[in-house]
């Protein structure tokens, strides 16, 4: 019984904004007022950026993964929203995050002329953020989008073969060392072109052990979607305004 009313508080809710709070008819639970106001990028591919900023070691690695696309600039409002999403048990808000990746997808792979992939593989979780969120968020993130896009997903797909540690506080190349050789994939994914998707970019570094791990195994192609990049410059550091172009 308790469930049952748990799931009908989710779908009475789903009409307010995740933001404002007030109602709205928008099927993304972000009201217009609220989304124009969010730093969205432009839908197309940002690999060449990460490339610029990348260690010389790290750049092949880059340069074989297709496309690069998020949403939004990480900054304060989507910070506040991904934290909600993962920390705050709000794991019901996956299919709302995951209407707005996937109509990201659909323009950024128009922009490219390119075919969607034939399959999605979430990036793994580790043990511990599991059992303390109760949920995988970009697993649900990626089930919600397999299931809009009608693209197969292949369920725990990339598992980590080692310890990885919190990147908040490390800074570039090291993020590239720490997570080197950290992930393998679980099963054969021959000549299929492969999609991996996290919440959050900030080197690539992650992104690029799965996508290795997934080239590993047969994969043909693969491209990379996150909800946010977050290029993390310093004040000081004004060789990121080129971004602006993809907002």
């Amino acid at each position: 019984m308790l469930n049952w009313l748990t799931h009908l508080a989710i779908i009475l809710q789903s009409n307010d904004c995740v933001f404002c709070q007030q109602a709205t008819r928008s099927l993304t639970g972000i009201c217009d007022v609220c989304s124009e106001q969010l730093p969205r990028m432009f839908p197309r591919s940002y690999q060449h950026v990460l490339l610029s900023h990348a260690p010389q070691f790290a750049a092949h690695m880059l340069k074989r993964q297709r496309l690069c696309i998020s949403v939004w600039r990480y900054r304060q409002s989507i910070r506040w929203l991904l934290n909600r999403y993962k920390e705050g048990g709000n794991s019901h808000w996956s299919r709302l995050l995951a209407l707005q990746l996937s109509a990201q997808i659909i323009f950024a792979y128009r922009y490219h002329g390119l075919a969607l992939p034939d399959c999605l593989v979430a990036m793994p979780c580790t043990e511990s953020d599991w059992l303390q969120r109760g949920f995988h968020p970009a697993g649900l993130i990626t089930y919600e989008c397999g299931r809009l896009l009608n693209i197969e997903v292949v369920k725990r797909g990339l598992y980590w073969i080692k310890r990885v540690e919190k990147q908040k506080r490390v800074g570039r190349q090291q993020r590239w060392l720490n997570r080197l050789d950290a992930i393998r994939a679980t099963r054969a994914l021959s000549d299929r072109s492969i999609a991996v998707i996290d919440d959050i970019c900030t080197t690539g570094a992650s992104l690029c052990a799965a996508s290795e791990a997934v080239y590993r195994v047969g994969a043909c192609t693969v491209d990379v979607w996150s909800l946010a990049y977050n290029p993390r410059q310093s004040r000081s550091d004004t060789s990121l305004l080129d971004l602006s172009a993809l907002e």
